[in-house]
């Protein structure tokens, strides 16, 4: 198919009623003529706008909605790309437009940038612009939903960088073993036809060639899907490297129109393509999106941790290297006509909108500093917010006053009770703030996720301010409310407000130096099914039925009906003995989180139509809500095997070994392969799957005022190393701005 010509009536017409829009208005203004009503007249404003059709829907909804509350203006977006975003706000002539939307930084070609950063001096004309980020998106790859390439895709769980590069570079397989790409990880299973099929990537593959669609050149998304995939040097044409780019002899279909990207890949089974979030939200009943490894020198099966995109893992940037900004460019001439239509973007209406088309909305420190770009710096906003300089919340900048001053209190007891999980995070933060603030004690109790659920919910004498969980709360608790962290409880009128406060990773321990040590350092782990087989009730008959291959998950099973660490591996390193099982209490959130990870979802969770899997007490499984029991409990028997957060691993590391873990569900782990250790990095960046999770501290909204100290300090940079230092992951900073939002 040809480029689209990025004309503004078909750009128009993707996202409706712009043009309606302005006939609408056309034929309003001529009716009023033709009734003799010119009384009063107010001048029609119309702000232009073309670029990036990354950005045409955050562009499209803001314009159609600031149009919709304000009869004077009329805002028209068109399309064209990138490249025509920068040379039309560039421009003098006709085709100029106020606003130039881009999906890629600026171009030394195009434009010299100015010492702050963001204002930039076209070349071709005086004119200056101020650029703006408006969204964060997660670069989509895609394929048509249930074909050929998804099919694959799923069978291998994804796609690594790599692999994306091996798709689509026009460079040859020796060329990319020269530049260090381990092309039997890549393709482990490649013909040597000369053709790129699906087929080379997995055996379950059809031998079908794999089409190329995606952005044409002028396209900020054809430049940043190059630079991330190739070597960027080479993309950019540099001296002294050799030009790497898209596979234009294999037919690399390209086009500025995202929709002609989408009809392409849907009306092919095998074809690959590639654009912003939003495009693949908006077809995600015919498209399928992959899953992205961050590894440019293996495939997916050895580098694992594949991560999807959506709101959360593009946020805080477990989604790489495939998040970037998007942006609009304001001609500095042309401030008072759109200054009101980008102050409404950045408004929370505007920030919904982002969210509303599929893009991630910006935390707020980045909205105030794109607000104090208006007018180039000249802009005034009116600022709300508390105006008392004796609150604790006093805003310097604030010139209305909001009614939302808050007073913090200066002593008093806080009462913390749930999750073993959370309780070192919540000791550590309750130590420290006590420590620096003598007027204030910190009580913090166990009893699991359910009892931290109970007691911030209570009104009895057992309640507490904070209830610590190390999962989300269950329908049979609370309703959420409209933003997904106000909490309604059942059983009482209080409500609360749920915080993320530390990343863990689930962590599987054995008695160090132990036979069950032994067994699992000589196969190099365990497999996620492994995990499943040795905790699961099941049998071995339901569990093959349930798609498990035995014969990889126990290869060396003696089928005496025990299972035993020597069914796993027939390593003389695997006792001859029974497996003793160790774990959460069914009140604790770890409890739940396992199940759910390990165990079929729904029969774990005993849904309707489905048959019940859980823990296997019959063989004896020890539970309890206190991790120090279980520690106990394993560090006396050389055949246990238990589970809890990280930190209890770290905190008894000299006794205690880790399990790395196969992210694989139905083999075992010597045939799945790319087994992760739990640690700080490979919970962080995702690759310790699927046993990386969130664990949260709720807040009773009642409260407040006796917390908000505590919960700032929790969030400071001390309060981060005192998650760290106690074995969990720290916050992301953009996360912790919106936790720090979230406060009453």
């Amino acid at each position: 198919m040809g480029q689209s010509t990025g004309e503004p009536d078909m750009s128009i017409n993707k996202n409706g009623m712009a043009w309606t829009l302005v006939l609408t208005l056309m034929f309003a203004g001529l009716a009023g003529c033709l009734d003799g009503d010119d009384d009063e007249t107010t001048e029609e404003k119309t702000i232009n706008i073309a670029g990036s059709s990354t950005v045409f829907p955050v562009a499209s909804a803001w314009g159609q909605a600031y149009s919709a509350s304000n009869d004077d203006y009329t805002v028209t977006v068109a399309g064209g790309g990138s490249g025509a975003g920068a040379s039309k706000v560039c421009s003098t002539d006709s085709d100029s437009v106020h606003i130039g939307d881009m999906s890629r930084d600026w171009k030394t070609s195009e434009a010299d940038a100015g010492e702050d950063g963001y204002t930039f001096n076209c070349l071709d004309s005086d004119i200056t612009v101020t650029q703006l980020v408006v969204a964060i998106d997660g670069l989509s790859v895609v394929v048509k939903k249930g074909g050929a390439a998804d099919q694959c895709i799923t069978e291998m769980g994804g796609l690594s960088m790599g692999q994306l590069r091996w798709i689509f570079t026009d460079w040859t397989e020796s060329e990319l073993t020269e530049n260090g790409l381990n092309m039997t990880s890549i393709t482990p299973n490649n013909d040597d036809d000369g053709v790129r099929e699906w087929g080379d990537l997995h055996a379950s593959c059809v031998d079908s060639e794999v089409k190329l669609w995606g952005a044409d050149s002028d396209s900020g998304t054809y430049e940043y899907f190059g630079e991330q995939v190739f070597c960027k040097n080479c993309f950019a044409g540099k001296d002294g490297y050799e030009a790497e780019g898209f596979d234009s002899a294999r037919g690399y279909q390209n086009s500025a129109d995202d929709n002609q990207i989408v009809n392409g890949i849907t009306g092919d089974e095998n074809a690959i393509g590639y654009f912003g979030y939003a495009y693949y939200e908006e077809n995600a009943n015919t498209l399928s999106v992959a899953a992205i490894a961050n590894d440019d020198y293996q495939g997916v099966q050895d580098a694992g941790g594949a991560v999807t995109p959506e709101a959360s893992t593009v946020a805080d940037g477990s989604y790489a290297p495939l998040s970037r900004f998007i942006y609009m460019n304001v001609n500095n001439d042309e401030w008072p006509l759109v200054t009101p239509f980008i102050e409404y973007g950045f408004s929370d209406a505007g920030m919904e909108h982002v969210m509303d088309v599929g893009y991630v909305a910006l935390p707020q420190a980045m909205i105030t500093d794109m607000v104090s770009r208006i007018g180039g710096n000249t802009y005034t906003a009116v600022v709300s917010g508390c105006t008392d300089s004796g609150a604790d919340n006093y805003d310097a900048a604030a010139n209305t006053d909001d009614g939302s001053c808050k007073t913090t209190a200066t002593s008093g007891t806080i009462n913390i009770a749930g999750s073993s999980t959370v309780f070192p995070v919540a000791s550590a933060w309750g130590q420290a703030y006590s420590d620096a603030n003598s007027a204030f004690t910190v009580t913090v109790a166990g009893g699991g996720s359910g009892a931290g659920a109970s007691k911030v919910c209570s009104t009895d004498t057992d309640s507490v301010h904070i209830g610590d969980m190390s999962r989300g709360w269950k329908d049979s608790e609370a309703t959420v409310g409209e933003d997904g962290y106000t909490y309604s409880c059942l059983d009482s009128d209080i409500t609360v407000t749920q915080l993320i406060v530390a990343i863990d990773g689930l962590s599987v321990v054995v008695k160090k130096g132990g036979a069950a040590d032994q067994c699992i350092t000589s196969m190099g782990g365990l497999s996620m099914g492994q995990l499943r087989w040795i905790y699961t009730d099941w049998t071995e008959s339901e569990l093959t039925a349930d798609g498990l291959i035995m014969s990889s998950i126990t290869p060396n099973n003696d089928d005496d009906g025990v299972r035993e660490w020597s069914d796993l591996s027939d390593s003389s390193a695997c006792a001859d003995n029974e497996i003793k099982l160790w774990g959460a209490d069914s009140d604790s959130g770890t409890y739940e989180y396992f199940g759910e990870q390990v165990f079929c979802k729904n029969c774990f969770a005993g849904k309707d139509g489905y048959e019940a899997e859980g823990f296997d007490s019959v063989r004896g499984y020890q539970n309890s809500a206190d991790d120090n029991q279980i520690v106990n409990g394993i560090q006396s028997d050389e055949n246990a095997i238990g589970y809890f957060g990280y930190a209890y691993y770290e905190e008894n590391a000299n006794t205690l070994s880790v399990a790395a873990i196969a992210n694989n569900d139905t083999h075992g782990v010597q045939d799945a392969g790319g087994a992760v250790t739990p640690e700080a990095s490979t919970v962080a960046d995702g690759s310790y799957a699927p046993l990386s999770r969130y664990i949260y501290m709720n807040v009773n909204n009642d409260d407040w005022d006796l917390v908000r100290g505590f919960i700032a300090y929790g969030y400071s940079d001390a309060g981060m190393e005192h998650v760290m230092d106690v074995g969990y992951v720290a916050l992301p900073q953009a996360m912790i701005d919106e936790m720090i939002a979230r406060m009453g």
